[in-house]
């Protein structure tokens, strides 16, 4: 018996919520070398501390919902 493949076996909505996790991820690096840079400045690295706080808090948000929709298409979200 062979095994159905679909030609999109994740949804736009998924594929655009892993994308963005790719990218949202990537700044962290940025936020590293920016307070390396700035660490005499108190203001600027409080502003991007707090910035690279938000975005970890956003970060865990999209990785929720990755895992509310791998689950809706019948994926595993054990690796979130």
């Amino acid at each position: 018996m062979a095994m159905k493949l679909t030609s999109h076996p994740l949804s736009s909505a998924t594929y655009d919520v892993i994308a963005l996790i790719y990218r949202k991820s990537q700044i962290f690096e940025d936020y590293q070398r920016c307070l390396d840079d700035v660490r005499d400045d108190t203001l600027l690295t409080q502003l991007l501390i707090q910035m690279r706080h938000d975005d970890e808090r956003h970060l865990g948000s999209l990785k929720a919902h990755l895992g509310r929709l791998l689950h809706a298409e019948g994926g595993s979200s054990s690796l979130l």
